[in-house]
């Protein structure tokens, strides 16, 4: 959990770093005393970064994430025609390339972060001839390259003279000595994405949300999008260039994009 939290969120913890490297010997990074942004950003390099956070810190977000529910989704929701149609629209723009929503069978129930009274549920079933799996996750699980998204420093004042012009190569790769300007990000699950202004009590920060005029839900690593749908639009990098997603969101007419969210918000 403490790596998951620096390598993903620059989130570190001194108490960590001091057990396990006392002589200042970092043999396998697990913990870190500095901010994980690259050598490129030397601000962010000479601040001292989220280091405050303690081991009990550490301990509780890993219980959190332990015994987090695994949400179900609406049946009413599901059966609605715009939810329909707007995973239909989900897939056409190949948001799933990413955002994975297909079934997970689970091969062995014992394999899981179940209580016991569940996982023997899940042995019962699968002794009756069921299939247990997860769908609708929302993530490969995989770190990529989002374009500016995952710049972490200015490149114009660098000493690499190809990484002055520019850090990539015109398909959008990253130039390979410029590969200290950028830090992958992790895709995030979609699922429970419904439950997101509520979980963060998003929603109070718009006086009289409509379904025109939603509370803000700041959404992606930074916080830069106010809802599903803008966070789309803002992705970047290499494969989403090769992908094309962004040309075909704009394709969408104001109809398609309103299905597109019901279903993001359905999940």
């Amino acid at each position: 959990m403490a790596n998951a939290a620096f390598v993903e969120m620059n989130i570190t913890t001194k108490e960590g770093y001091k057990k396990l490297y006392p002589d200042g010997n970092v043999k396998f990074p697990i913990r870190y005393a500095h901010p994980n942004c690259g050598p490129a950003n030397k601000a962010c390099m000479d601040s001292p970064g989220n280091s405050d956070l303690s081991e009990r810190d550490v301990q509780r977000m890993a219980d959190y994430a332990r015994w987090v529910g695994n949400p179900t989704r609406s049946e009413f929701q599901v059966s609605q025609q715009e939810v329909i149609r707007g995973e239909q629209i989900f897939k056409q723009v190949k948001c799933d390339t990413c955002h994975v929503t297909k079934k997970i069978e689970i091969a062995d129930p014992h394999d899981t972060m179940l209580s016991q009274f569940f996982r023997d549920r899940l042995v019962t079933r699968t002794k009756q001839g069921g299939k247990p799996f997860l769908s609708y996750i929302g993530t490969d699980l995989l770190m990529h390259d989002m374009g500016y998204l995952s710049q972490v420093g200015d490149a114009k004042e660098s000493e690499v003279k190809e990484c002055k012009e520019s850090i990539r190569e015109n398909d959008g790769v990253v130039k390979e000595k410029c590969r200290n300007f950028v830090q992958k990000i992790r895709t995030p699950p979609l699922k429970g994405l419904r439950f997101n202004r509520f979980v963060t009590d998003s929603y109070k920060n718009a006086k009289e949300p409509t379904k025109d005029n939603p509370a803000c839900d700041f959404l992606l690593h930074d916080g830069r999008a106010c809802d599903a749908i803008e966070a789309a639009f803002l992705h970047d990098g290499p494969a989403i260039r090769k992908l094309g997603t962004i040309e075909e969101l704009n394709k969408l007419t104001g109809e398609m994009i309103r299905a597109l969210r019901a279903f993001l918000y359905s999940l």
